[in-house]
């Protein structure tokens, strides 16, 4: 980038970012594992306040050496004071820079065609020490596709990377882009931004005075603006950030060094925690950092990002645990119909077996996951799953036969206390009725499979004295005629009644 010589005296040193950490967050949203999930709020931290650099006026105050210096007392009016490096700083120490009062980071992308070699330890080292990062190409595009491609090298490059400022079209060269027609440079630059924003970065423009008053067509510009200009303050109205000199001495850096001064506090306008899509491939940003084999919630959903930084989807197994992640690479949780058969999966998403209660119901999964129907055994029981596999209690009439399944869903045999009477179910659950032998003693239980207690009544010519524990026996004729009166139907009780009476001997309960 251009530059006269300049140089800064050191200011009131700015405390930086409020709270900003790169690689932890805090939810209320409890996932996977237990794990929590960014929100997705985005910013972290801010500038201004107490910490931003005083305001005043700008004077060119010329020594002997021709320094240009700006005093504490003749502040700038700026948030935030940054440094942008490339090659020609080749290795810088970022502690030292970020001591310096500087905040904020611009880093060149491409040296002489390639990516500039010290791209990525810049990248490390500056966010490391605190600083916020931001990116720039130098930019040799004269079409819209040639930008287009440029902003896909830059994206590529930058992705694995925290930056939480603008990606920069450099717009200064003037044996390429300089060549073409206002409109035509606006056109190149809008592809640019245009890529770099539907990425899910913020795009910006860097450009000098004369560039911007005679190079470039503004009326088709809508993007932030980064402007150059020396010796004197800028001019232009929509300045975002300002390159206030190319020959500035920071802390850590050998040589001069490019100063510049923030207008627009990119900390509550990028979001920390959002998505992005680059080359067709989605990647999560949390406090900046893509996330890698790591569970995230967006704020709508939960995803497993996998060791590329995309989204998994299908099957994912992650210690002993199975989850589903759909096309999207969103888990699911409740009911899901995969793979032949319903499946459950719980609060956390894991994929649920065994026995689950679900909206008041219980329901049994195998080991693979999947809902069971019908006659099921487990645990030495037999239970019954009617066809959306809801687990029966209570009476059921199932292939034309009355069983009953106890409050746990566990069918019953024996005798059975149910509504006030008793009940017998043989050793296939089936509840009987008419005589029943048992135990060396005769009961008699009726169609609705409810058992005589003490009553009188006839049956098959005989007349039968049902005691108080059931168990039947014939009433001889002299007795009968002793004063029970009598029925004649056959099957009619002549004294006492059905009322529930607790059997004892032979039915063991």
């Amino acid at each position: 980038m251009l530059a006269a010589a300049l140089c800064f005296q050191p200011m009131t040193a700015l405390a930086g970012p409020a709270g900003d950490s790169s690689l932890t967050s805090s939810s209320s949203n409890v996932g996977p594992g237990g794990g929590s999930g960014g929100s997705n709020s985005g910013s972290t931290g801010s500038f201004g306040g107490s910490n931003s650099v005083s305001n005043g006026s700008v004077s060119a105050v010329t020594s002997g050496l021709g320094v240009y210096r700006v005093t504490e007392n003749e502040g700038i009016g700026a948030i935030a004071r940054g440094v942008d490096v490339s090659y020609w700083q080749q290795n810088v120490n970022w502690s030292q820079v970020a001591s310096d009062n500087v905040q904020f980071a611009m880093l060149a992308t491409r040296f002489r065609g390639n990516v500039d070699p010290f791209f990525a330890m810049n990248a490390a080292n500056a966010s490391q020490a605190g600083l916020r990062l931001g990116a720039y190409i130098y930019s040799y595009a004269t079409s819209v596709e040639m930008a287009q491609q440029e902003a896909d090298f830059v994206l590529n490059l930058i992705k694995d990377y925290p930056l939480s400022f603008p990606v920069v079209f450099d717009a200064e060269d003037v044996n390429t882009l300089g060549t073409l027609t206002p409109s035509q440079v606006s056109d190149v630059i809008n592809a640019f931004c245009k890529r770099i924003q539907d990425a899910g970065y913020y795009p910006m423009v860097y450009a000098n005075e004369y560039w911007i008053a005679n190079k470039i067509d503004m009326s088709k510009i809508s993007y932030d603006m980064w402007v150059a200009k020396y010796q004197q303050k800028y001019t232009y109205s929509r300045t975002s950030m300002w390159q206030a000199s190319n020959t500035g001495s920071v802390k850590g850096v050998n040589g001069n060094v490019d100063i510049d001064y923030l207008y627009k506090d990119y900390t509550q306008i990028i979001p920390g925690n959002t998505w992005r899509t680059i080359a067709g491939n989605r990647y999560y940003y949390q406090n900046h950092v893509m996330q890698k084999s790591a569970w995230i919630n967006d704020g709508q959903n939960w995803y497993y990002m996998n060791a590329s930084g995309n989204p998994s989807t299908g099957w994912l197994e992650l210690s002993g645990k199975k989850y589903y992640l759909e096309a999207d690479g969103h888990m699911i949780t409740g009911w899901k119909t995969l793979d032949g058969g319903w499946r459950y999966f719980d609060a956390s998403g894991e994929q649920a077996t065994g026995w689950r209660a679900v909206d008041g119901s219980w329901y049994f999964m195998a080991d693979n996951g999947l809902m069971q129907t019908g006659w099921l055994e487990t645990g030495g029981k037999k239970y019954y799953l009617n066809a959306s596999g809801a687990m029966q209690a209570g009476w059921q009439n199932l292939g034309g036969s009355w069983y009953y399944f106890d409050g746990s869903g566990a069918m019953t045999t024996g005798w059975q206390a149910v509504g006030g009477k008793w009940y017998y179910m043989n050793e296939s659950g089936v509840m009987q009725t008419g005589w029943l032998d048992l135990g060396g003693k005769k009961y008699y239980l009726d169609a609705s499979g409810a058992m005589y207690a003490g009553i009188t009544f006839e049956m098959d010519g005989n007349t039968w004295q049902a005691a108080a524990d059931g168990s039947c026996t014939v009433v001889l004729p002299e007795e009968n005629a002793a004063g029970n009166g009598g029925s004649t139907d056959g099957q009619t009780p002549i004294t006492g009644s059905q009322s529930p009476v607790q059997p004892s001997g032979p039915a063991g309960v």
